[in-house]
């Protein structure tokens, strides 16, 4: 996301949490305990999320106040940087 904000010569916008891993071939992968990453960004403030897309077999927490995007690929990362940063 760093590398991404700076390629675009855009910030992450303020209340914008990020978390996953990235493959060789681009692909966002998920990471551990993503329920318990959304609830930790949701008391420390942060109001969106952007993250890797979850499986539709795995249940989703509802969350108050921290609206989620999953994304699949490093270039949903650049389009929803661009996207939230016109929001903000």
């Amino acid at each position: 996301a760093a590398l991404i904000s700076a390629l675009l010569d855009k910030p992450v916008p303020v209340g914008t949490v990020l978390f996953g891993e990235i493959g060789l071939s681009g692909e966002l992968r998920a990471v551990g305990q993503t329920d318990a990453r959304l609830k930790e960004a949701e008391k420390l403030g942060f109001d969106f999320a952007l993250m890797p897309h979850r499986p539709t077999a795995t249940p989703k927490r509802k969350t108050h106040g921290l609206e989620q995007q999953e994304l699949s690929h490093v270039h949903d990362i650049i389009d929803a940087i661009r996207t939230v940063s016109h929001v903000a």
